[in-house]
């Protein structure tokens, strides 16, 4: 979860430096990159369902189509609720040592 987690940082400060309205292929590669990454480490289809949804937008926001202060909302906000079930995960994860961790006690 922590290399989700680092790539969730990095993936928002990309976005939020990035001014939309004009092209990146670079910032794009990046992002790219980044929630391929991130999918791997989180291993979630709901994580996974963000992710694709952020690089829809992010392929939009990185080709100087469209409204980049829209587009860069929406990537943050799909970026908060990727953020947000990496959380659940994490709880579901240390819950569920706890209890076989107490079972074996």
């Amino acid at each position: 979860m922590d290399a989700a987690r680092d790539c969730y940082y990095t993936m928002r400060e990309l976005v939020l430096r990035h001014p939309g309205g004009r092209s990146s292929q670079a910032s794009l590669a990046a992002l790219r990159k980044l929630c391929h990454i991130a999918e791997k480490a989180a291993a979630d289809a709901e994580c996974s369902t963000r992710l694709a949804a952020i690089e829809e937008h992010a392929a939009v926001l990185f080709s100087g189509c469209g409204s980049g202060n829209w587009l860069r909302r929406r990537i943050l906000a799909e970026l908060e609720q990727f953020r947000s079930r990496l959380y659940v995960l994490e709880v579901e994860h240390s819950s569920g040592l706890k209890q076989g961790i107490e079972k074996a006690a």
